[in-house]
């Protein structure tokens, strides 16, 4: 059982991260049919962040999808990446959307909540790889 709650967990990692990649992605070239449904004052604030946030934006995906990955495949430096990635989210969101870009403002009440449920899970997740590689629970 510990092995296949493994796997799911792995799996979900990088799909959750490469997701944020996604994210990233179709927000910064401005896809037109995935940002429809944002408020247009959101849209342009996002697209207008400053390069090292943009930057910091991809490396954090990057890191984290490759956590994903490189948990899937059993290695040892997994955690390592997803809590790097779960650091730099959460210096980012905090650090500068909140507390220098008024990020609450756009943002809103339900971007909020759900930016701190993503952090959330990213941590957890990071914890779990962390567990999973020092006990070895992905082999039977």
């Amino acid at each position: 059982m510990k092995a296949v709650i493994f796997w799911v967990l792995s799996i979900f990692t990088l799909f959750f991260w490469a997701m944020g990649g996604v994210d990233m992605f179709m927000t910064l070239t401005g896809n037109e049919n995935y940002l429809k449904d944002y408020p247009p004052e959101m849209v342009s604030w996002l697209q207008n962040f400053p390069l090292l946030r943009k930057v910091v934006w991809a490396l954090t995906s990057l890191l984290g999808t490759v956590g994903g990955m490189m948990l899937i495949l059993r290695r040892s430096l997994a955690p390592l990446f997803l809590w790097m990635a779960s650091g730099l989210m959460i210096i980012s969101f905090l650090g500068y959307d909140l507390l220098l870009a008024n990020g609450a403002h756009y943002y809103g009440l339900a971007g909020m909540i759900s930016n701190s449920v993503m952090i959330a899970v990213t941590l957890l997740l990071a914890w779990y790889a962390d567990a999973a590689i020092k006990a070895r629970t992905f082999r039977r």
